[in-house]
């Protein structure tokens, strides 16, 4: 580039320089091969080697973006050297590799790409491994083990990585909970089966076999609960249960007619009592419903509002507008979910503000990420050749160091 420029994507034309590009890419490849590649200038590269125009050189360049992009001032000899600066080289004295970042996903797909740079096609290598189990006609148990032994032979692992799997220590700590909300239709949930004690206590002809969740237990609310919706119930609200009751005999015996408010006023870590005007419930039964102190993080499908509808009105009715039976409240007597999305949007709309902050950004996010290809090629330039190379040469055996 004659000067340092900020690059924005092509809007129109793009498949017409798109192919001049490979071209124009192939003849930067070769300019290390000339003898006078020190003295070339930036008129020079563009119309002895490239024969085109500044206007048309640049969006060429423009089509092979995905996003805007800063282009250093540099010479035509300068096209296999790392972005640089003048007063960090001689403050750092090593190499380095520096660029501009001029949003903020950009910033965080440079980070976590560079990160599981060297998983890169596990996902192909699970699926084999996947194949293969169901192939070998392996049993539940034996299925999982072996596509854990590939992912574990395949995966690069810390030597502290290593240590803290092994010692069973969690890689992890967060300050809240998260929990995730199952928002398809009732239809395509997967749910757990109660336990083999009560299901041998059901009739030959029951079909009640589905294990308690966090949907059934709020469609059975205490009436003091009546106007919460459901993305409030789980984020700020747990359910405990007496240890002589267990979950599933618990899920039961949560009914609107069984409820009391509690009475005791004692401090508690993690609740607050009645009189700091939190939620504190207690069943006949024995079982308390308490309000979280600190909320958990929910998490849900997220359907798609363009080519999903109707299961996107219906996931929103579902999370931040009260009901109790789901396949008749959410409707409500109107034909589609839509339509009675419209009659009670304003206070989804502020209710949905409480947990879902910068969405629409997310949401184009996560397109463009799923539409970007060959991020990698793009993170570390100088290193990503060097492994070009690398590749290139193959394997040797070394004469100092054998086994």
């Amino acid at each position: 580039m004659k000067s340092t420029t900020n690059l924005e994507p092509l809007d129109e034309d793009i498949e017409k320089y798109k192919g001049k590009y490979k071209v124009v890419q192939q003849k930067i490849d070769s300019l290390h091969e000339l003898e006078n590649i020190e003295e070339m200038t930036c008129e020079q590269f563009l119309n002895n080697i490239l024969e085109i125009s500044e206007e048309e050189y640049l969006k060429i360049i423009r089509s092979s973006l995905n996003g805007p992009k800063v282009f250093l001032k540099r010479k035509p000899s300068e096209v296999r050297i790392n972005p640089y600066m003048k007063v960090v080289l001689s403050a750092w004295k090593a190499n380095h590799d520096l660029q501009f970042v001029l949003d903020p996903y950009a910033c965080a797909m440079y980070i976590v790409s560079y990160i599981i740079k060297s998983q890169k096609g596990m996902s192909a290598l699970l699926d084999q491994a996947a194949k293969e189990a169901r192939e070998g006609n392996l049993e539940l148990k034996r299925q999982v083990r072996h596509i854990g032994n590939y992912f574990t032979n395949s995966v690069e692992t810390s030597a502290q990585e290593a240590v803290y799997l092994t010692l069973q220590m969690p890689l992890t700590k967060a300050t809240r909970q998260v929990v995730f909300i199952n928002t398809s239709p009732p239809d395509k949930r997967i749910f757990l089966l109660k336990q083999t004690s009560a299901l041998e206590k059901l009739s030959p002809d029951s079909v009640d076999i589905e294990s308690g969740n966090d949907i059934k237990r709020y469609s059975k609310r205490p009436g003091t609960l009546e106007n919460w919706c459901l993305a409030d119930y789980i984020s700020q609200l747990e359910v405990k249960f007496p240890k002589k009751i267990s979950d599933n005999e618990g899920d039961n015996a949560i009914d609107t007619d069984h409820e009391k408010e509690a009475s005791d006023t004692e401090n508690d870590e993690n609740f607050e009592t009645s009189i700091s005007n939190k939620v504190k419930i207690t069943m006949k039964n024995g079982i308390t419903i308490r309000q979280l102190k600190t909320c958990k993080v929910i998490r849900y499908v997220r359907f798609n509002k363009k080519t999903d509808p109707e299961n996107f009105y219906r996931e929103r009715l579902m999370l931040f507008y009260p009901w109790r039976n789901e396949l008749m409240d959410l409707k409500n007597g109107f034909e589609t979910y839509q339509q009675m999305y419209q009659t009670v949007r304003r206070i989804i709309e502020n209710k949905a503000k409480q947990y879902e902050n910068n969405a629409e950004e997310l949401d184009r996010a996560l397109e463009s990420a799923e539409n970007e290809c060959n991020q990698y090629d793009d993170l570390a330039p100088g290193t990503q050749q060097v492994e070009l190379d690398d590749m290139e040469e193959g394997v040797a055996e070394s004469d100092v160091y054998t086994f």
